[in-house]
């Protein structure tokens, strides 16, 4: 009889404890409800969240309307176009067939295009996958005019045809759509199938994502598809389609919250690929001199408030999307929009702070002489070569400095030492640069897009 009152209070211990977690999620599902609410309207166009936790889904919710015409919700089937959070989905497609052999991390370009010029014999895949390629990028919006809708082989005609490349691979990194289209090109010559059936049959159905699929030239069906909107003049307005539409590998995936839970599982299992293989997506790639450039094959890869991060976002059109995932928390955070109006990643932070407050560490600066921070203050032109017209600011407020840019409104400078700056809640940082005689000529700004040196103007 003892033994049993013993069990009986474990039992109604655990039970009590289910209780309380079950509580807490579900309070924590409030205060998304409410974030969200505060963002979208109910008339207008908007967004979908999906959370996950050791496996499980805790919040899966749509705000807003899919399509404002005939009022229909956003609801866990409704498909929206996931910008270049498509990269980790074309990279997996090529982990895959570097698995069964069918290609190599450092195959180079020349294996599978070699009507490219010589430079192309010292491009690899892995290049293309961590950005490092030194490639022009010709997807812009330069040719984006009405009528014109190149094919992503159209579009490969063009870059055989650039004489040279912007770097030596290995040497930078520049973020390139146009290498995540080859990448899906590879795909198709490694494999014999087209991008999207190669998709289709070796990542969607496996894993029974029954809604997702990739848009290009066959024009599939987008009749559960979100229309994406713009506002103007506080009025939502539908997108027309760009000169672009055809165009995957760095864009072109449709997803809904019910297939990316399918997904988040097999990011966090051997289901596609081995642990080893997934394990090299989450990682870092290097430049050639060991510097990170804090993209792995798909994903970037960063450390926020004291938690390694792994996420990527994405626009397209009206479209917004991020996909956000905390490995050693077992957390995954999706959310997809088609209001223009959203900004992912920020929010998916503030849905991450939600969920994971008791294990983040806010990052604080150390005290640095507001003499030297003086010594910062002043403008600073970015090279050409790597962005045209970028200036950047930099202010001295309550001791405190501050950076101004066209990319980015004004944010805290967080010290880490005198010269090394972290830009609060990003995973960018400042360095600032002096000559042989101690005065401060510039500073470097090391982005997940890149990095950016810029010399100080007088």
């Amino acid at each position: 009889m003892k033994r049993l009152l013993i069990v009986a209070a474990y039992v109604c211990l655990a039970l009590a404890s289910v209780k309380i977690c079950a509580a807490q999620e579900t309070d924590k599902s409030a205060r998304v409800d409410a974030l969200m609410s505060g963002l979208i309207q109910a008339d207008g166009p908007g967004a979908a969240v999906l959370v996950m936790r050791d496996g499980r889904v805790v919040h899966s919710k749509g705000y807003g309307l899919a399509r404002l015409e005939t009022k229909e919700p956003v609801g866990p089937n409704t498909a929206f176009e996931i910008g270049s959070t498509s990269k980790q989905f074309t990279a997996m497609a090529v982990m895959i067939l570097q698995e069964r052999g069918r290609l190599s991390f450092d195959d180079p370009l020349a294996k599978f295009f070699p009507e490219f010029p010589p430079y192309a014999k010292a491009v690899t895949v892995r290049h293309l996958l961590i950005h490092t390629s030194g490639l022009i990028d010709i997807i812009n919006p330069n040719w984006f005019r009405k009528g014109y809708e190149p094919t992503a082989k159209e579009l490969l005609r063009q870059m055989a045809q650039q004489k040279s490349v912007s770097f030596a691979p290995g040497e930078k990194s520049e973020y390139n759509n146009a290498g995540y289209m080859l990448l899906a090109l590879i795909v198709e010559k490694a494999s014999g199938q087209s991008f999207a059936r190669f998709m289709r049959e070796n990542i969607f159905k496996p894993l029974g994502m029954t809604s997702t699929f990739v848009y290009d030239e066959t024009k599939p069906n987008l009749s559960r598809a979100a229309i994406s909107y713009s506002s103007e003049e506080k009025v939502f307005k539908a997108y027309e389609q760009t000169s672009d539409r055809f165009i995957y590998g760095m864009k072109g995936v449709y997803s809904t919250l019910l297939d990316l839970s399918k997904w988040a599982g097999a990011l966090e299992s051997e289901q596609l690929v081995k642990a080893a293989t997934l394990k090299q997506a989450f990682t870092s790639g290097r430049l050639n001199n060991g510097m990170q450039t804090l993209y792995g094959f798909g994903w970037y890869v960063n450390q926020e408030n004291g938690l390694d991060v792994v996420e990527h976002a994405g626009g397209y059109l009206g479209y917004r999307a991020t996909m956000r995932l905390y490995p050693a928390q077992h957390t995954a955070i999706f959310l997809l929009s088609n209001n223009d109006l959203i900004e992912p990643t920020p929010l998916a932070r503030k849905i991450a702070e939600i969920y994971l407050a008791d294990r983040m560490q806010k990052p604080v600066g150390k005290r640095v002489d507001v003499k030297l921070l003086q010594e910062y203050v002043g403008r600073y032109e970015g090279d050409p070569n790597v962005m045209q017209n970028l200036m950047i600011d930099i202010t001295l407020e309550n001791e405190e400095l501050y950076i101004t840019s066209p990319i980015k409104p004004k944010t805290k400078l967080l010290a880490q030492s005198d010269t090394l700056f972290n830009i609060a809640e990003t995973a960018s940082n400042v360095t600032f640069n002096r000559d042989d005689k101690g005065a401060v000529v510039g500073l470097t700004l090391m982005t997940r897009r890149g990095t950016v040196n810029a010399r100080k103007v007088k």
